[in-house]
């Protein structure tokens, strides 16, 4: 979190800016989602919100989907993320990936489809 303040404070925004409510709530207010891994990630998708996975912590061990489908930017550090908040906020959102990665992960019957799903939320 003192991270995220900095970096909101260095883009000269104030930390009111920084949403500490439900998910749904920061959701329907955002136009751009900053994550650790989270369910927020997946949930970000959901409401067609670009999203930026902030892989600080150098996580290894999450499920690729998002990568896989590049639904979601992934950045391990500040400048890189400085350079994909640009790039998300002056482009507009492409949502061809996305249908994709929903209806192969929500729609998809397979055997693993419900694993899947899983890994992502857990």
């Amino acid at each position: 979190i003192l991270k995220i303040k900095k970096i909101v404070k260095e883009y000269g925004y104030s930390e009111k800016h920084i949403c500490f409510g439900q998910i749904t709530d920061v959701l329907n207010k955002s136009n751009l989602i900053i994550s650790e891994y989270s369910t927020a990630l997946l949930e970000s998708v959901l409401f067609k919100i670009p999203t930026i996975l902030f892989n600080i912590n150098k996580f290894k061990n999450y499920p690729n989907y998002f990568e896989d489908y590049n639904v979601v930017k992934i950045v391990n550090n500040d400048i890189d993320l400085r350079k994909e908040v640009i790039n998300l906020l002056s482009n507009e959102y492409n949502n061809e990936n996305r249908d994709k990665f929903l209806n192969d992960i929500f729609n998809n019957f397979e055997s693993n489809a419900s694993q899947k799903i899983m890994d992502l939320l857990v």
